[in-house]
């Protein structure tokens, strides 16, 4: 089935399409797939909003469901992107201390080898 794209927002389709397969498929690279997971929780976060907002008799002020929605992604930001984030470059400094001490003791080796060289 062909998608017309005259209408701007018909180029969306045929976008949002590839991002799903490559979810399926495992390969969106793990920034690409943060950055949708943002924009799924924050278009889920609209929608109940705005959900709300219709249905609400208090002409949209915040009721208790708004708040704890807020709350609760906020909780949802701190715990797995933030988070994410950290532990990434936790595992990122890691590996670049591991590579300056396996650097270090190359260095090591060598200036032994030196010396015995010299020594002999």
């Amino acid at each position: 089935m062909s998608i017309p794209l005259d209408n701007p927002d018909q180029k969306l389709v045929p976008f949002l399409r590839e991002i799903a397969n490559q979810i399926e498929s495992e390969e969106l690279a793990p920034e690409l797939l943060q950055s949708v997971g943002e924009f799924y929780m924050s278009y889920t976060m609209q929608q109940a909003i705005s959900h709300d907002i219709e249905a609400s008799e208090n002409n949209g002020e915040f009721n208790t469901m708004d708040a704890i929605k807020f709350i609760t992604l906020g909780w949802y930001i701190y715990t797995f992107i933030l988070a994410t984030e950290r532990d990434n470059r936790t595992e990122q400094d890691k590996s670049e201390q591991d590579k300056s001490e396996q650097d270090k003791s190359e260095q090591e080796d060598e200036d032994d080898n030196i010396t015995q060289d010299i020594l002999s």
